[in-house]
């Protein structure tokens, strides 16, 4: 019951790391570390501590298979992955997002990515960033305003419908 309730955290951040065909052999490697780590967690850990000990572990185990693939994974679109209930025009919308963010995730680093996942996707303060990443909130800061700087040149590389209109289209 305690890993059918997380299943969808590991995986879904997994995915926007490394990709979702990637994203299987992550989680699996997260459960395993889980079971083994299991005797020494807190007792009094609670659902939230286990939770962000799952985060941290998933962004490091992505973060270790894209190194050790020796690759940037090209990420591609996610198969099976729903977005939560709403009405058809956002989740149209949200989807298109989704893409081009699949789309050109692969061109930024893999600490980039995982620190703009965790900050700006999934919606955890800086402070749980760098706890879950082990390093100071100012590298937070620091990888997220790079992988937005990646992104946005990306994005206006091969989306420029997409680009603000302030920044105008180069090559």
């Amino acid at each position: 019951m305690l890993i059918k309730s997380r299943r969808d955290l590991v995986h879904r951040i997994a995915a926007r790391i490394v990709g979702p065909d990637e994203a299987d052999d992550v989680a699996q490697l997260v459960f395993i570390k889980f079971w083994r780590e299991l005797p020494r967690l807190p007792r009094n850990i609670g659902g939230a501590g286990i939770d962000r000990w799952l985060v941290r572990v998933t962004a490091n185990k992505a973060i270790d298979l894209a190194r050790h693939v020796g690759r940037r994974i090209k990420l591609v679109e996610r198969r099976g992955m729903e977005w939560a209930q709403q009405p058809l025009d956002e989740a149209l919308e949200r989807g298109e997002a989704a893409r081009v963010f699949i789309d050109v995730a692969g061109a930024i680093g893999e600490r980039q990515r995982a620190a703009f996942v965790l900050r700006e996707i999934e919606g955890y303060a800086t402070e749980e960033v760098a706890e879950i990443l082990d390093v100071a909130h100012s590298t937070v800061r620091n990888l997220v305003h790079q992988a937005r700087q990646g992104l946005r040149r990306e994005i206006r590389r091969r989306f420029p419908e997409y680009a603000p209109a302030d920044e105008p289209h180069t090559d």
